[in-house]
């Protein structure tokens, strides 16, 4: 081996490390979202059974305008960090937007802030529509 070849071994090294690390962690906050997403109709009974549910629409004003679940609270996602005094932490939180990736990160937001009861709609509003469920305007 000469000497040209064993100085870019440890810069391959530092280049594996440096990719590995930030996907390692995006599979590991992939992991945890996915476990907190239940399906529509899981979010129906939970809000039929729970009355101390907080229904918060993550969406646009516009697209809550356009049709929304009964007693949702709209918090779009760009405004949560700054309305987090809306949210109770001591009562669960189910967040939904159009098709979960909103609600997803909002998720993420309580989580970070210490919210510790917290479920998002995988497949948002349209899984909702597509099971038929009821919608308010």
């Amino acid at each position: 081996m000469d000497a040209a070849s064993s100085k870019m071994k440890p810069a391959w090294r530092w280049l594996i490390v440096a990719i590995a690390l930030p996907a390692l962690f995006f599979l590991s906050r992939a992991g945890a979202s996915a476990d907190e997403a239940i399906s529509a109709a899981e979010a129906a009974t939970w809000i039929k059974d729970d009355k101390a549910v907080q229904l918060i629409d993550v969406r646009t004003r516009t697209e809550y305008a356009g049709g929304h679940l009964a007693g949702a609270k709209l918090i779009p996602v760009q405004e949560l960090a700054q309305r987090l005094s809306e949210v109770d932490k001591a009562r669960p939180v189910l967040l939904y937007c159009r098709t979960g990736h909103r609600s997803a990160y909002a998720l993420e937001i309580l989580e970070d802030h210490g919210y510790t009861d917290v479920k998002h709609i995988r497949g948002g509003i349209m899984a909702w529509r597509s099971a038929g469920l009821p919608m308010t305007r």
